[in-house]
């Protein structure tokens, strides 16, 4: 599975992003749109991470899973007020 942020599609989301500049009508609402992706694609980096696992890598599940608790889902709750 490819995450988003890999995909051509995040391009485009981006691009509208950028045109559409949702900060002029909430305040920190871009980095709140940013944080809500990242954390989608570290799930899968995990689930990615995990289907690929063997026995002399198993630091790349747990890296991934520390990222999804102290990473962009906790940067998130602040950015989404």
């Amino acid at each position: 599975m490819i995450p988003f942020t890999a995909s051509p599609f995040f391009d485009f989301l981006n691009a509208f992003l950028l045109g559409f500049q949702p900060d002029a009508f909430v305040a920190g609402s871009t980095l709140c749109i940013f944080d809500i992706l990242y954390s989608f694609d570290s799930l899968v980096y995990l689930r990615n991470n995990v289907s690929d696992w063997t026995l002399n890598e198993w630091f790349g599940p747990v890296l991934n899973i520390t990222q999804g608790i102290a990473g962009y889902p906790s940067s998130s709750l602040v950015d989404c007020q």
